[in-house]
């Protein structure tokens, strides 16, 4: 009996070319070699998806939004040669495709398929096709009919394509729509890298009640409970030449008493990876200062109406909202400033956060927080 090598790549390759064919039998070197190497292509479009995510501190923009959809593009659509190849490899046992539903059966029924896709197929021709490791003709009877015939093969290849292209279209459109103007990602003017001496005139006062901590700054919620009356003597003081991390606490009435780390800030011009990484620290040990953001007013105007889907279809209002920021020192709670502002941010977008009022409020835009904090951070 000769047996034939099969290349790695042609039995990943053949796998996607038989998606439609639920005939025939699949030897089982075969059959691991198309699986190994499909479970590695997941992984590898779901790292690569959740790398750029993480490298872009989480920025829903074009490159992960696109990885994303190619990730769950590929998931569905390779679910069908999956198959395909699976009932193939039971007829090299002798068993039918029907075989594949016994998995159904909690815990025992994943095993008892497992233990038959590693079983050796049975030598010599069987009721499904000849062996696949056979260059010998096969003789025996036809290959029984509910299998798909040429034109249902190319139907679902034709299927498959059409699924790929609207998938990855949809990814496009959702990314570009979600995704910032390209002048966020790549600002244009001066670059900015900080170097100033400007800590050292600026002064402020310590609140009355104001408790130490006998602990250290550990992670970002011990430097939100600077806004709650903390202070960490062991911190870095906010002295020195720039850039000075900085960490921005919100609450507001959509989170209720909780107070949130406010996301990234899209800086609306060139900065070097220092003076990123001050207005984003990664070490929560770095940081020098807090901007406490509380929405201090809700009984604004209406601003708009903002559609949502969830969890039924309806018009939310939006309305104007005050916040007051206050920048304290980590170290001591040195009162640094304090200012009133008004919500500018009233586009509704893709997500509206609706508070438990049935109401959405306009948030501090990011541009407000950059004209506002850069004194304290960059200069």
């Amino acid at each position: 009996m000769f047996t034939p090598k099969l290349p790695r790549m042609s039995a990943f390759i053949g796998g996607w070319r038989r998606c439609g064919t639920f005939t025939g039998r699949t030897r089982r070197s075969e059959y691991w070699i198309f699986t190994l190497v499909n479970i590695l292509v997941e992984i590898g479009l779901f790292a690569a998806t959740a790398g750029s995510a993480a490298a872009l501190d989480g920025r829903f923009t074009a490159v992960p939004a696109t990885l994303e959809f190619l990730f769950l593009g590929y998931v569905l659509v390779s679910q069908l040669p999956a198959l395909a190849i699976a009932v193939r490899r039971l007829h090299d046992t002798g068993y039918s495709g029907f075989y594949y539903l016994i998995q159904l059966i909690p815990v025992i029924g994943g095993l008892m398929l497992l233990v038959q896709l590693r079983t050796d197929g049975t030598p010599g021709p069987n009721r499904y096709g000849p062996d696949p490791k056979s260059r010998e003709p096969y003789l025996g009877p036809p290959v029984p009919a509910y299998g798909m015939g040429f034109a249902g093969r190319m139907a679902v290849r034709a299927g498959i394509v059409v699924a790929i292209i609207v998938t990855c279209s949809a990814g496009g459109a959702i990314a570009l729509h979600f995704a910032p103007d390209p002048g966020d990602d790549t600002p244009s003017g001066p670059m900015h890298s900080g170097g100033a001496n400007g800590a050292a005139a600026i002064t402020g006062t310590v609140p009355a009640g104001s408790k130490r901590s006998t602990t250290p700054v550990r992670v970002n919620a011990d430097l939100l409970r600077v806004c709650d009356g903390w202070y960490y003597p062991a911190a870095p003081t906010f002295t020195g030449l720039s850039p000075h991390p900085a960490l921005i606490g919100v609450r507001d009435r959509t989170f209720g008493d909780d107070r949130l780390v406010r996301p990234k800030l899209h800086l609306p011009y060139p900065a070097t990876k220092p003076l990123k990484e001050a207005w984003y620290p990664t070490d929560p040990t770095t940081v020098q200062v807090v901007a406490c953001v509380d929405q201090v007013g809700s009984g604004g105007a209406r601003l708009t109406d903002c559609a949502v889907s969830e969890p039924s279809p309806q018009a939310v209002p939006m309305k104007a909202a005050d916040y007051q920021v206050t920048v304290y020192e980590v170290a001591t709670r040195r009162r640094l400033a304090q200012e009133k502002l008004s919500g500018a941010e009233q586009s509704c977008g893709l997500l509206v956060v609706v508070g438990s009022d049935g109401v959405a409020y306009a948030d501090l835009s990011d541009d407000q927080l950059i004209g506002l904090l850069a004194k304290y951070i960059e200069e």
